[in-house]
């Protein structure tokens, strides 16, 4: 588990840049890399804000829904199910059932 001793300015820009490097790994099929800095990104999120800070809690929905695609991805759909259902609980909750992200986390579930 990360340990952080103080929140940095651009967090939220670290954070982001960390998601775009995880894509990339995933789209060159290097799944075990960008699912390491996925999980990465979820250790800050929990580190530094609480499950349910309303600032983070749509990132972190995008984040268990990357994970989750990343596990069926390679097979694991057991771990697949798991994080995209974390993922879509989040949206339902924030956004109306027609939105975007909800029928793409919903698309995601294996």
């Amino acid at each position: 588990m990360l340990q952080v001793e103080e929140i940095p300015k651009n967090f939220i820009l670290f954070a982001d840049a960390l998601i775009v490097i995880a894509g990339i790994f995933i789209e060159r099929r290097k799944y075990q890399f960008g699912l390491r800095y996925y999980q990465l990104v979820r250790e800050m999120f929990d580190c530094v804000y609480p499950r349910n800070h309303s600032r983070i809690l749509l990132r972190r929905a995008e984040v268990y829904n990357n994970i989750g695609y990343v596990y069926a991805e390679i097979n694991q759909f057991l771990l697949a199910l798991k994080y995209c259902k974390i993922s879509v609980d989040i949206d339902t909750k924030l956004r109306p059932s027609n939105h975007p992200s909800v029928a793409t986390g919903m698309n995601n579930i294996p």
